[in-house]
């Protein structure tokens, strides 16, 4: 077991702080857009107005302004414009699993 007294001796002991905040910020950072989408549709529901009929009117209004930019409305027909936020499902597992072997290899070298 190790003992506070040993943390000095151990490579891995010292950086296992870094390494904690790292896995922490990575991981709050992916739920944060889903917090906020969430947050926002509760919002808006709990006012009355149709959270959902507010977004889509927002999108409209958004893609009716891009249309009167070239570049803007180029992008409109790419799939960057309809799912820019979408992801594989085991986007988060995959990206943390990679995370962690990063670090587990640090660890032993």
């Amino acid at each position: 077991m190790f003992s506070p007294r040993t943390w000095g001796r151990t490579p891995w002991r010292r950086s296992s702080p870094t390494a904690a905040a790292a896995v922490f910020t990575y991981v709050l950072g992916n739920a944060a857009g889903a917090a906020a989408a969430s947050s926002l549709t509760r919002r808006l529901d709990e006012s009355h107005s149709g959270a959902e009929e507010q977004l889509n009117d927002a999108m409209a209004e958004a893609r009716e302004i891009a249309m009167r930019h070239p570049r803007l409305r180029a992008r409109l027909g790419t799939s960057a414009a309809s799912a820019y936020t979408a992801a594989p499902d085991d986007t988060f597992e995959f990206g943390l699993q990679a995370l962690l072997d990063g670090l587990a290899r640090r660890a032993t070298a």
